[in-house]
């Protein structure tokens, strides 16, 4: 890069892989809740409301939240840094 900005990650390439595709299976499993539906009687896919249903409330939350946050943390340490080397 122009500016001296080198990709140097924080983690491994495989563990923030394993980690953001973890993080976004979270998200979707979370979002996957009858409460997330554009219907009032929930998804028209009888799928996506089994397993929507298969984690309860406030855990479905929880999931979407600790799936963001991880989400969040592995970009982060991905970043580029300076003075790191491509």
């Amino acid at each position: 890069m122009a500016d001296g900005s080198h990709r140097r990650p924080g983690v491994r390439f495989g563990v923030a892989a394993a980690v953001g595709f973890t993080a976004s299976l979270l998200v979707a499993w979370g979002s996957a809740h009858p409460e997330f539906a554009f219907n009032r009687y929930g998804w028209l896919e009888p799928a996506v409301d089994t397993i929507g249903n298969s984690l309860p409330l406030p855990w479905n939350r929880v999931a979407i939240v600790v799936g963001v946050a991880s989400l969040c943390a592995v970009w982060w340490q991905m970043r580029l840094r300076p003075g790191g080397r491509p």
